[in-house]
């Protein structure tokens, strides 16, 4: 008896831009041009003909479920054509068979429909063109519904970029690329969310869901918006920062763009994406951010080492770590490698710590140095809070700069006690 597995489900291709036909014992599948599968079960006996469909599929994609229903209904009816006394005509009548053959036809012509009017897949390669690949957080974005799978695969289940490891399978959103538009809804989001285990994690692929499906609407993909009223987790506000003596010992694990994060207290799509002519001296502008507020900093001596002694291109960070491969299609460091760079450098000291951490720390010790919790928020570039943003535009320069000189002072202090300490 044949078994339905996923080598064989592989071959399901079609050939030469023609229909395909397979044959197993008492098997029958045909794979048409553009791709969608139809199984069948077929016997001739003394003249009569008789067929009967276990399956149909937009394409070879089964998954193990899909397989052992196939394999479910295969077993059932080759045992009952194993008896060669059981005749065609015993088993359906000719009016059975014609509403079958026009209900296949009609299944086939709905199939037809879907497939013209394109899969989600498709839209999510509109999305990420049109809308993501202008966004700083666009490298993030783009892992997350995984574009291009080869890439995600790597050789061997081995990824093929440092900061791919945690995503071998795929990103959080694959799963939606083979749904047809036609077929899309909401339930089809609610079951992602649910695979996804980690609560801060599915909130965040709730919102690109949500982002995805109003572009949706807007650039006629959709007629109506799925993503109504899909499930959020409760988040705990994260309270991490490093201590006096966890920053002396992270440091010397820490990558030079990890340095300049935690020295400015920036976020990494900042660091990631900043350009050598966005400095001018020691001053420091960042023309685009997250509050849609242009940024300057008058960087410390100490923070102005951190940068490459090499102006290459044209962005600051283009290496991991000064040196060797670009690690990024877009011409700078991966945001992706420096999350992965800093757990590496956190798991070598036995503490639970993420990149974001960084940020934290170095507010929460501007503000403790300045005795000034608006000092932090002007280095952080946190956005003002209600009319206040309208009205005061001043740029507190001289504020940031004496707050990150103090920071700075006090970093040098703790690197400098830390290599006395392992000296000695």
């Amino acid at each position: 008896m044949f078994k339905f597995t996923e080598g064989f489900v592989k071959t399901w291709l079609p050939k030469d831009g023609k229909a395909r036909d397979i044959y197993k014992p008492r098997l029958h599948v045909r794979i048409n041009p553009k791709g969608n599968v139809t199984v069948a079960l077929a016997v001739k006996r003394k003249g009569e003909s008789w067929r009967k469909v276990i399956g149909k599929f937009p394409d070879n994609k089964l998954d193990k479920q899909q397989r052992d229903i196939l394999n479910e209904k295969y077993r059932k009816w080759f045992l009952i054509l194993e008896d060669e006394t059981v005749l065609p005509q015993t088993l359906i009548d000719r009016q059975v068979r014609e509403h079958e053959r026009l209900h296949e036809e009609a299944a086939d012509a709905q199939l037809e429909h879907d497939q013209d009017a394109g899969t989600v897949g498709q839209m999510i390669e509109d999305y990420l063109d049109r809308h993501v690949s202008t966004l700083k957080t666009g490298d993030q974005i783009e892992r997350m519904f995984a574009r291009g799978d080869d890439d995600w695969e790597g050789v061997n289940g081995e990824p093929s970029k440092p900061w791919m490891d945690h995503l071998v399978g795929g990103g959080q959103l694959r799963q939606l690329h083979h749904i047809y538009i036609a077929d899309f809804g909401r339930q089809h989001l609610v079951d992602v969310l649910r695979d996804i285990q980690a609560p801060v994690m599915a909130n965040r692929a709730r919102a690109q869901m949500m982002k995805l499906c109003s572009f949706g609407i807007e650039h006629g993909w959709l007629e109506a918006n799925p993503a109504t009223d899909l499930p959020k987790n409760k988040e705990k506000p994260r309270q991490v920062i490093l201590n006096d003596s966890q920053i002396a010992a992270i440091w010397p694990h820490l990558t030079a763009p990890l340095r300049f994060c935690l020295a400015t207290g920036q976020r990494r799509s900042e660091v990631a994406t900043m350009r050598w002519r966005d400095l001018d001296g020691n001053k420091w502008t960042q023309p685009e951010t997250k509050n849609g507020r242009a940024h300057s900093l008058i960087l410390p001596e100490f923070v102005i080492g951190l940068l490459p002694k090499r102006h290459e291109g044209e962005f600051v960070w283009q290496y991991c770590d000064g040196g060797g491969e670009v690690l990024s299609k877009r011409g700078h460091v991966d945001e992706g490698t420096l999350t992965h760079q800093w757990k590496r450098a956190a798991d070598k000291l036995g503490i639970e710590s993420r990149l974001h951490d960084a940020r934290r720390t170095a507010g929460s010790n501007i503000a403790a140095l300045t005795g000034s919790a608006e000092a932090a928020d002007r280095v952080l570039n946190h956005a003002m809070p209600g009319i206040t943003s309208r009205y005061v535009l001043h740029d507190f320069g001289d504020v940031k700069q004496t707050a990150l000189q103090l920071w700075a002072d006090k970093l040098q202090e703790l690197i400098q006690l830390e290599q006395r300490s392992v000296e000695g």
